[in-house]
């Protein structure tokens, strides 16, 4: 029975090659984006699923509100609370708290590097996590001063094939130097896992003993829940414990109040301030609904050729209906044939799958790959191959197996059924909606990426190198270094400028303090971001001085008590009074806590810029003049005095003069400051690609149809021809439809357009408007790209002979 289905099957496939075609290629293509689209998606899903505990562990988020109004949602939290917690509330049973800390450089003997993967750590860290040690003790590792544990690949790199444990690591950090023994080695970290790290330094190494702090948030604070505790009901308990220890402490106008994220939701649902490098939920779900989207055209166009050849097996299923087959035995054969047709697709989806698994790995920047040993890769194929074989073939095989043999036999077309061209018509509508919807949103995608790239950010960033300082101690010696470097590229043409500073645009000040204006209580202040800068700090960038002046060495007194603030700063500490006046402003006075032994006079107000993205609101910032804290300088450079290639060799040779053994890292500020939308740009380049993609599908479905529709009307556009129809009538008469079509399509696929982008832009602080615009475009565009697609055979329809149709009807 199946030889014979077989045999019927691959006559049909050899009879109709065209089609045969179409099917095979649209399947596999809509099956290997799919493919593609589930790893992707299935790899962000699976972050810090390979933890024991996964489901018991939590994050303290501190939400910190003033005067009612909620200012702050941070991931970071300070020394004492995770210890305080876990002796309070039984239901933790243990907790780890980490803190990274940024701008490092590990010596070795002679042997220098720059590595950003350090965390400060304890070891209850292991009883929290699933990081498996390969050398040392877990329980004690981490327990006493100058201790450091080591991945797998940074032995490999420090030490080559020689044993790590007992050497000795001079780690370097924001002025800081730590030498601390390496005291185990542990398993790289996964790839998707939330922490990534290569150092873990332990706790007391950078924080003694006796140290004690409730206040400053320097740590992600991770708890493990007994089995049988209740999130929700801990969190209640969580006020009455900060009344007592914390909120004493802090400004009387504010309180904080703390929450519990589980670990699994951390990496794709969390957007704190300081938190890790994280992922897009709402982009992964995204990308998954159009994988969906273009597996249902992908069927879609199966569905709808196979309904329209099957005017071409009525007559055969007359045939075997008169000779005895029953209508169950006909839909078998139906659905056999589909699995039959899907071995071939789901075959060439699979080599397409493996020959682009590499692009869209360097595209999305992740180790994705595919191995024997993962079995919901494997089971997802096998479910695509089943579910598509019997959902693309469900329907044909009834339509096919309800034809009446005396009705067939007498050459009656089922295709023009009034119920057979309506099903193609909504199926070719859905189609076309689904295209136009997708092809608005990769508009808006672009267009907001492009936007934030294009807007001024009220800040000159061209032709500006910036160069990471050494991660050396702040001493005498530093500051003669790092000054000697300034002087000593001073004199070059092509510099217009070098400045100093604890931060540029582009990064995260990571320096907060608390400030408040002259006559309020320090309790009642706001939280103001920091930055250190020297002289040179604004004439580099460009900014923009609103009121008063900038830092002078003429002013003796401007590296003690004087301070430059920005508008966003103005408002935030009401020193424009109720109206946000600037005028006023330069000669008040405002205090900085913990900075300082006084109150700071504020010499100048600068307009406000973007610091960071624009998808984030404009920072309130304080400018303190301190030349000799610095991480960064920034050199304006002027290309029309010197080759940049050149400059750059320049400044390589001064640093390895003053600073020899030091990695030189540098880059220019605008690079820098747009690595920011690498995901911005990565999501709406594979989305892209998956457009473009679900529209030659769309449009291979198409082509089929074009071609039986013009064939079914052979003898129609005859006689037309006959009785002087011209060329252009019988275009319109064959384009009509199609372009009806599109445009019931387009009308349908405006609101969901406008809601999927509208709630996307929300997450961008700066933002474009709903461009409206891009849906009528859209709506042209797909009605360009569908004539197009069935130019071909309706322009052949349309020259032919009329003798020769009417003779071969």
């Amino acid at each position: 029975m199946i030889t014979s289905y077989f045999k019927v099957l691959m006559r049909n496939l050899w009879k109709n090659k065209f089609f045969t075609i179409l099917n095979m290629t649209g399947l596999a293509i809509g099956m290997a984006c799919y493919l593609l689209i589930f790893k992707y998606a299935s790899f962000e899903l699976s972050y810090d699923n390979f933890h024991e505990n996964k489901n018991n562990i939590y994050r303290i988020q501190k939400n910190v509100y003033e005067n009612n109004v909620l200012t702050a949602s941070e991931a970071k939290d300070s020394y004492n609370l995770g210890p305080g917690l876990k002796a309070e509330f039984p239901e933790i049973a243990d907790q780890a708290r980490v803190a990274e800390i940024p701008s490092n450089t590990v010596i070795y003997q002679d042997k220098t590097f720059r590595d950003e993967k350090i965390y400060v750590t304890e070891s209850s860290f292991f009883n929290v996590f699933s990081f498996r040690l390969l050398q040392g003790d877990p329980k004690t590792c981490l327990d006493g001063p100058n201790s450091v544990l080591i991945s797998e690949s940074a032995a490999a790199k420090y030490f080559g094939g020689e044993n790590p444990m007992g050497k000795t690591l001079r780690i370097l950090s924001r002025g800081r130097e730590y030498s601390a023994m390496i005291n185990g080695v542990f398993k790289n970290v996964p790839e998707n896992s939330l922490l990534k790290f290569d150092f873990l330094l332990s706790m007391s190494s950078v924080w003694g003993a006796s140290f004690s702090d409730w206040i400053y948030s320097v740590f992600h604070t991770y708890l493990l829940l007994t089995p049988d505790a209740n999130p929700k009901a801990l969190e209640a308990k969580f006020p009455g414990f900060i009344n007592q220890y914390i909120l004493p402490q802090v400004p009387r106008a504010a309180y904080w109040k703390h929450l519990l994220q589980p670990l699994k939701d951390i990496y794709l649902y969390s957007n704190l301030t300081f938190d890790t490098r994280n992922g897009d939920g709402k982009t992964v779900y995204f990308l998954l609904i159009i994988a969906f989207l273009i597996l249902i055209i992908s069927w879609i166009n199966y569905v709808n050729l196979s309904t329209a050849r099957a005017m071409e097996r009525a007559r055969e299923v007359g045939m075997r209906k008169v000779m005895g087959s029953s209508r169950l035995q006909l839909i078998r054969q139906f659905l056999v044939e589909s699995m039959l047709v899907n071995i071939i697709p789901i075959i060439i989806a699979f080599i397409l799958f493996l020959l682009f698994i590499p692009y869209l790995r360097h595209l999305v920047g992740k180790g994705i790959s595919v191995s024997a040993a993962d079995p919901w890769f494997w089971l997802n194929l096998l479910g695509l191959y089943i579910v598509g074989s019997i959902l693309s073939g469900l329907y044909p095989a009834f339509v096919l197996s309800s034809f009446k043999p005396v009705t067939v036999l007498k050459r009656s077309k089922l295709s023009q059924t009034r119920g057979g061209i309506l099903l193609r018509k909504i199926l070719v509508i859905f189609q076309f909606t689904a295209a136009t919807v997708l092809i608005i949103v990769i508009f808006t995608v672009f267009r907001q990426i492009e936007y934030m790239r294009s807007r001024d950010l009220g800040i000159d960033i061209r032709d500006v190198l910036g160069v990471q300082l050494p991660s050396m101690p702040m001493d005498q010696q530093y500051i003669e270094r790092t000054t000697g470097l300034k002087t000593g590229l001073s004199g070059y043409p092509w510099i217009q400028n070098i400045t100093g500073s604890s931060a540029i645009p582009g990064t995260d000040p990571e320096f907060r303090r608390l400030c408040w204006r002259e006559g309020i209580h320090f309790k009642d202040g706001k939280t103001v971001s920091i930055i250190f800068v020297d002289y040179e700090f604004l004439p580099t960038y460009g900014l923009e001085l609103k009121e008063g002046r900038n830092f002078s060495r003429d002013f003796g007194t401007d590296t003690v008590d004087s301070v430059i603030v920005n508008e966003a700063a103005v408002k935030l500490l009401g020193l424009g009074g109720a109206d946000d006046n600037l005028n006023g402003v330069v000669g008040k006075k405002m205090s900085i806590y913990n900075l300082g032994e006084g109150s700071y006079n504020i010499i100048g107000v600068i307009k406000d810029y973007h610091h960071q993205s624009l998808k984030k609101n404009v920072d309130p910032i304080a400018f303190v003049l301190q030349p000799n804290i610095k991480s960064f300088y920034s050199l304006k450079l002027d290309p029309a005095k010197g080759g940049i290639g050149a400059a750059i060799g320049v400044i390589k040779q001064k640093w390895q003069e003053i600073f020899p053994g030091y990695p030189f890292d540098y880059f220019f500020m605008d690079d820098h400051f747009d690595r920011q939308y690498r995901a911005d740009k990565q999501f709406g380049k594979v989305l892209g690609i998956f457009v473009i993609l679900a529209i030659i599908i769309t449009c291979l479905g198409l082509l089929g149809l074009s071609y039986f529709t013009t064939f079914q009307r052979t003898k129609e556009i005859g006689i037309r021809k006959t009785m002087g129809a011209g060329m252009e009538d019988i275009l319109i008469l064959l384009s009509r439809d199609i372009v009806r079509l599109v445009i019931i399509a387009t009308v349908l696929a405006w609101p969901v357009a406008y809601f999927v982008v509208a709630n996307w832009l929300k997450n961008y602080a700066s933002r474009i408007a709903v461009p409206i615009l891009y849906f009528i475009l859209a709506g042209l565009l797909t009605a360009v790209i569908a004539l197009l697609t069935v130019a071909y055979h309706t322009i052949t329809a349309a020259r032919a002979n009329p003798v020769d149709t009417l003779r071969e009807e």
